[in-house]
């Protein structure tokens, strides 16, 4: 701990400020963690020797700062009221105010459009999972507007250091961030190379059940990482589209595992595995975020790519012994037109200009098995 007194103590370190900025306010953030704990907790006794080990750190370096000049003095009761009030500024500061005042994100983000991050490592994440859900060409301009406003307060892009997760194909989401060689913020990226959640598969798939394998994991990861994801599914939530409680983000974890797992075990059987596939369709179309996306959107694609995988489940029923009759309709367009094949449908409750009547959403696509008809679920546009 020596070096970091050092630091602390540099008078003419524009670092050591910084520094004792960000020290001041973890130190007010895990003061307010201890006091919000439960009973209990095993991290408690480690979180009280950290606090301890800060205020020694901190105590020490204030004291030693009493013989400064009355403008440092200045600099440290700023501090002091930072420290007491408000968490230090970020490094990402200038990104954070470009990023969360720019109006023409409004239209996509909508009351998502403010911060919920109070680190640079959340922040920068917060700021990249918002740009998964806008249009491919204006996401592509954001990354390259975000790093370059990282990169003028002195961070670097961290393109090793990510998390990854399960998909057909290695690509980079968005990179993680370091200052000064230490990792502020890791990044995301899709690959090859990592397994799929073990919640879900425990054994060799074939090709399109690994796709949907490999969807469902990012689902699983999404509802666990992301707090502004909203759901609709209709055995939970029928008539609205409603944020994550801690409750129903377990029933729809449980829900997925169960839907993939009736699809594997119903190979055999080209019926049953029909409306298993369709099951488990609606359960990732489910998911949704408001304002709804664009589909040229990372995650509207991501569902597009999901959704397509049906044609071969279809395809397999009609090739299948007992000359099944079977079909499936997307269901676009408007509400007056198909609702005979729907039920269940959402208003979409956000007041967007849209056009009146018409779906914006498909949840569940229509269709049929020989005589039997099961109806479709969409999103749509009150009049």
């Amino acid at each position: 701990m020596d070096y970091l007194k050092e630091l602390l103590q540099e008078n003419n370190s524009e670092l050591g400020r910084h520094l004792r900025y960000s020290l001041q306010g973890l130190l007010s953030s895990l003061k307010l963690a201890l006091k919000e704990a439960r009973p209990g907790d095993e991290g408690i006794p480690f979180y009280k020797k950290l606090v301890q080990n800060l205020d020694e750190l901190l105590g020490e370096n204030i004291a030693n700062e009493q013989e400064l000049s009355q403008e440092e003095d200045s600099d440290v009761a700023i501090a002091e009221n930072l420290r007491d009030t408000h968490p230090p500024r970020l490094i990402l500061q200038s990104l954070s105010d470009a990023f969360f005042s720019n109006e023409t994100l409004r239209p996509y983000l909508g009351d998502d459009l403010k911060p919920r991050s109070t680190t640079d490592s959340d922040l920068w994440q917060e700021i990249h999972r918002l740009l998964l859900r806008l249009p491919a060409p204006l996401a592509q301009k954001w990354k390259q507007k975000a790093l370059k406003l990282a990169e003028k307060e002195g961070a670097k892009e961290e393109s090793e250091n990510v998390e990854k997760l399960p998909f057909f194909e290695d690509k980079l989401l968005y990179p993680g961030l370091s200052v000064s060689g230490t990792v502020i913020s890791k990044g995301l990226s899709l690959s090859t190379q990592v397994p799929l959640d073990p919640r879900i598969s425990n054994g060799n798939l074939d090709e399109d059940l690994k796709f949907l394998a490999q969807i469902v994991s990012i689902c699983l990861y999404f509802i666990e990482t992301e707090p502004s994801l909203h759901h609709c599914l209709k055995s939970i939530q029928r008539f609205d589209i409603v944020p994550f409680s801690p409750r129903q983000k377990s029933q729809y974890i449980s829900i997925l595992k169960l839907r993939f797992q009736n699809v594997k075990e119903s190979q055999n059987d080209p019926v049953k595995f029909l409306k298993a596939r369709l099951d488990l369709d609606e359960a990732i179309n489910s998911l949704v975020y408001l304002p709804l996306v664009k589909p040229n959107s990372w995650w509207g694609k991501l569902h597009e790519e999901a959704r397509k995988t049906l044609d071969q489940a279809f395809d397999k029923v009609r090739n299948a012994k007992g000359d099944h009759e079977v079909g499936l309709q997307w269901l676009l367009g408007f509400r007056e037109d198909i609702i005979k094949n729907t039920e269940y449908d959402v208003p979409y409750p956000l007041p967007t200009g849209g056009t009146p009547g018409k779906v914006m959403v498909c949840l569940r696509v229509y269709s049929w098995i020989n005589e039997e008809k099961l109806l479709g679920r969409v999103i749509y546009f009150p009049k």
